[in-house]
């Protein structure tokens, strides 16, 4: 990290410099997708602000005049790319409490449960509450930690908002959302979504029937905490060994779609990962017998 910048944001948070002006919806975007657009923008620039809601534009903006792409695959792009991108964390947590729940117009993106899917009082670990820091921070904090033997351990936080402790520990909790581009979580999430994104846009070019399946994986990716973690190893293990070599050509899967329905609905019915595994194991020993 470039600690000239981490001072600037340092400042911009201090004087309270935060653009959150929602972005207007694009003109040539779909009618049917207009409206999801609208409630995206300003869900994200809840989340974090203006540029970030830009960030999302630019983004959707690669599928939104591809030939290959019709209205409801985009509208599917523009909703699970807004549900990646404000993807659950203590900051969004304790955001949501503070504005007594999410909004009934952001349903569709998953956020009703952030808010269910997290107890009160929360129990993070020491990394996990790092994570939300600037990297050079975390590292140094964390580091400490380990040395000390309690890099793992779980502290108490009730970030609810209804009494005057945890609305004063959820306060402080929110304030680091001027730091999440910043953050260690950030940083891990940044490639993970843009490595969505491509996997898009190689279905498009290789096999156009399995776009629409690879666009649904992004459905495994939420929560918080160690079901994030096993959901995003789930994912990984789907892409690597699947749908990557599928379009790199040294696995001749022809029915991709079929095989991601069948892996997103076994993933999300055994977090474990041991099935879908094995699930993948019985698909590539098909495919040789067929060879």
């Amino acid at each position: 990290m470039k600690w000239p910048r981490f001072l600037r944001l340092l400042a911009a948070w201090c004087l309270g410099d935060d653009d959150r002006r929602v972005p207007p919806v694009p003109a040539d975007l779909p009618a049917e997708v207009k409206p999801l657009v609208a409630s995206a923008l300003r869900l994200l620039t809840t989340y974090q602000d203006a540029e970030y809601a830009r960030l999302y534009l630019s983004r959707l903006g690669r599928f939104s005049s591809r030939r290959a792409v019709d209205g409801r695959m985009l509208l599917e792009i523009a909703r699970l790319l807004a549900m990646r991108m404000a993807y659950q964390d203590l900051v969004w947590h304790a955001q949501l409490a503070l504005a007594g729940g999410p909004d009934a117009e952001w349903v569709d993106f998953g956020m009703v449960l952030a808010a269910e899917a997290l107890p009160d009082p929360v129990r993070p670990t020491v990394r996990e509450i790092m994570a939300l820091f600037p990297v050079a921070l975390a590292r140094l904090v964390v580091d400490l930690h380990v040395r000390l033997g309690g890099a793992d351990a779980a502290m108490t936080l009730s970030l609810t908002g209804r009494t005057w402790r945890g609305r004063l520990a959820a306060s402080c909790v929110a304030s680091l959302r001027r730091l999440r581009p910043q953050s260690v979580r950030y940083l891990h999430e940044r490639p993970l979504v843009e490595r969505w994104l491509h996997m898009i846009d190689r279905a498009l070019t290789k096999q156009p029937a399995a776009a629409l399946e690879v666009v649904e994986t992004a459905m495994l990716l939420h929560g918080l905490g160690r079901p994030y973690r096993r959901a995003l190893v789930n994912w990984s293990l789907i892409i690597d060994t699947l749908a990557k070599p599928t379009f790199d050509g040294s696995l001749p899967c022809e029915d991709l779609a079929g095989c991601l329905a069948r892996l997103r609905a076994i993933a999300a019915a055994d977090p474990s990962g041991e099935d879908v595994h094995r699930e993948i194991m019985r698909i590539k020993a098909g495919l040789a017998h067929a060879a």
